[in-house]
């Protein structure tokens, strides 16, 4: 089975995307849980001056374009893959289990860019004059503690994932005749 090539593209903007979506997210992660202390619950490290804490914040709230750019694309690639390919989900079991499963991480990714919006637009607003503001707390920190939330969203970033290893490799494909091998080129 071979797409084409308007499957094709956007099945590499979906990827281009998520590749975006992925990495922008263990950067920000990263740089977050190194502000954080992690056998205290998580509060602010406070062996960090509050002035470089504030900037700090502020810089995790300005890397938002990233992965909201990255999944963006990401999901606007996997729509048009199914727009493209709407006639033959039966035989493209793959499309279907990756569309499943963005589906499923959709809520999780919306709740991240809410947070990012917010935090952002008071920053931006002058609301958060410094680390102490309840701006920090409301829409930075809950992201890192241990409420249901956090699960909510792991799940939705595992889900997300598996939506592009569907894409990548393609299980549950029927194939319409013998003739036609594994060896297909995406």
């Amino acid at each position: 089975m071979n797409l084409d090539k308007k499957s094709k593209w956007s099945l590499l903007i979906s990827l281009m995307g998520f590749s975006i979506w992925f990495g922008a997210n263990i950067l920000r992660s990263n740089f977050a849980y190194n502000l954080l202390l992690l056998e205290d619950g998580m509060p602010l490290n406070q062996s960090i001056s509050p002035e470089n804490l504030y900037f700090a914040v502020r810089q995790f709230a300005e890397m938002f374009f990233y992965p909201d750019l990255g999944y963006g694309l990401f999901f606007i690639g996997l729509v048009l893959l199914l727009f493209f390919n709407r006639g033959k989900i039966k035989t493209h079991g793959w499309l279907m289990m990756a569309s499943l499963f963005l589906l499923l991480g959709l809520p999780g990714e919306l709740y991240n860019h809410y947070l990012d919006w917010r935090l952002i637009n008071d920053f931006k607003d002058n609301y958060i004059q410094d680390i102490y503001a309840t701006q920090i707390k409301d829409y930075f920190l809950i992201r890192f503690q241990d409420n249901g939330l956090k699960v909510f969203t792991v799940l939705s970033f595992l889900s997300n994932i598996s939506a592009a290893i569907c894409l990548i490799h393609k299980p549950l494909q029927r194939f319409s005749n013998k003739s036609e091998n594994y060896s297909d080129e995406a």
